[in-house]
């Protein structure tokens, strides 16, 4: 019993040695193993679009950084509109991401207001404002029977600045429609809104004054950028970014502002913008 205990602590410490050289290898590997995206934003520099009423101009995305999951951003402008007036809209495709999520995190007030054709439906009553299946609801006036399914919502900023966005998870392969639910994407994922006053700069000296609050803090920025994932939080797995397979297909209005005795018309021409880009990428897509 005597010389086991004696080679217990070298034991314990060979071990832990050789776990750590373990760790050390796999994570590093694990690093290196992250590589970029197959689309890129280089993969569709040849997409030109014409939509009747509209002037549509790209946007510029970093085309050398396959790991940038942007992959195309357009400006639209309806055409024959006075300076500062007329309706305008932002299109963006990227890699499957969590849009209210990510909207969240910037202090931005995420309201779902319509779940068409997407599984699962949270709340079949989101719909009773919009004609649906050819017949009008209560308050509506906006066809829903040619949409692909799609999603909206309503964002206010901290500054009060109301917006609608509509949403659409297409297939990276062939830009088809798909019924997933865009909140259902692992990145990026939260507990809560990122301080915009905090930097990340590791331990310091006076995090020693708040020994708990400090471990807090550490522990909800690892934890979070592992996307609540154990592997990833040891580094063995490299963390979810922009989904491979899946693309989120996003409109949000610029121009005007939202308000109540608009929304209807706004949400009738994001809509109507969101279908029309939509079928031109596809169109492409099937050409290419």
């Amino acid at each position: 019993m005597k010389a086991f205990r004696s080679y217990l602590l070298p034991a314990l410490l060979v071990a832990s040695a050789l776990l750590l050289a373990f760790w050390l290898v796999m994570a590093d590997r694990s690093t290196r193993s992250s590589g970029g995206y197959d689309l890129t934003a280089r993969e569709v520099v040849g997409f030109q679009s014409t939509i009747p009423g509209w002037t549509v101009r790209k946007v510029p995305i970093d085309l050398e950084n396959s790991t940038d999951p942007n992959i195309l951003g357009m400006a639209l402008s309806r055409k024959d509109s006075l300076p500062g007036q007329g309706s305008r809209f932002f299109v963006r495709l990227v890699h499957g991401y969590n849009m209210p999520m990510c909207m969240k995190i910037k202090y931005y007030t995420v309201e779902k207001l319509l779940d068409h054709g997407v599984r699962p439906v949270s709340d079949l009553k989101l719909q009773s404002a919009f004609r649906v299946g050819g017949q009008t609801a209560e308050g509506g006036g906006i066809n829903l029977t040619t949409v692909p399914p799609v999603q909206l919502w309503r964002l206010t900023s901290s500054a009060g600045t109301v917006s609608l966005w509509a949403t659409t998870m297409i297939r990276a392969g062939d830009f088809a429609v798909t019924p997933e639910d865009i909140s259902s994407m692992a990145f990026p994922r939260v507990e809560t809104p990122e301080d915009p006053n905090w930097v990340p700069r590791g331990l310091a000296l006076e995090d020693l004054k708040h020994p708990v609050a400090s471990f807090q803090r550490w522990w909800h920025g690892r934890w979070d950028g592992a996307r609540w994932d154990v592997l990833t939080f040891l580094r063995l797995r490299p963390p979810a970014h922009g989904s491979e397979e899946l693309l989120s297909y996003v409109t949000r209005s610029v121009v005007p502002d939202v308000k109540p005795e608009n929304e209807t018309e706004v949400i009738r021409d994001l809509l109507n913008t969101h279908v029309a880009m939509l079928k031109e990428l596809q169109k492409w897509r099937k050409s290419e």
